[in-house]
């Protein structure tokens, strides 16, 4: 999202909640101020339309807050190398330093064997031992597709709130479905603190 966008939200959230004080002033403190009291349907529906109001100027402005938030980090911040194997590829096979994003003989990636699972497997061993044996099967919408690892994390976010709690990790693909990187759901959530902090 554009900081334009972001900036856009931010002035209508405000704008809605000026809308709703201007509304329940005239429902209740007008009537008031000309010595009338208050009709209540007049007040009924004044505050009925207040609070929706309310309701939703305050999500513009959480969202115009999450949007600057997430501008602040870049995809490329909290990427990890990554690279795509085949589930019969053995361990010895792939680079020690990087993590595994597993895929079954159809091209479908379904798991990810991290480069710290793997170091486990006995060096003796590491020629048998399959990927198919080590790699962790991940959840539906691990996989995240973005513009670019210079484009800010908002794509990053909607996947892992989209996928849910059982995620913990995204393959990040470029637009040509070329692999990015791994992220870490945990990571990505501290880089966010520490863009909030510095804010």
């Amino acid at each position: 999202m554009s900081g334009s966008r972001s900036l856009g939200l931010l002035v209508a959230g405000w704008c809605g909640r000026a809308v709703t004080v201007l509304l329940v002033g005239w429902a209740v403190v007008w009537p008031l101020a000309h010595g009338r009291r208050p009709e209540l349907i007049t007040l009924v529906w004044a505050l009925f339309l207040a609070g929706f109001l309310w309701f939703g100027a305050s999500n513009a402005v959480q969202r115009a807050n999450a949007a600057r938030l997430f501008a602040r980090v870049r995809i490329a911040d909290v990427l990890r190398p990554v690279c795509v194997a085949d589930d019969r590829t053995t361990v010895s096979q792939v680079r020690p330093d990087v993590d595994a994003a597993v895929c079954d003989t159809a091209g479908r990636v379904w798991g990810l064997a991290p480069a710290g699972a793997r170091r486990q497997v006995p060096v003796m061993q590491a020629a048998d031992v399959t990927l198919r044996a080590v790699a962790r099967v991940q959840p539906d919408g691990w996989v995240c597709q973005v513009s670019g690892p210079d484009a800010d994390v908002t794509e990053l976010v909607r996947a892992a709130q989209e996928a849910g709690q059982s995620v913990e990790h995204l393959l990040v693909l470029d637009q040509v479905r070329h692999p990015l990187g791994i992220v870490s759901v945990a990571e990505l959530g501290g880089a966010l603190r520490r863009a909030e902090g510095h804010a």
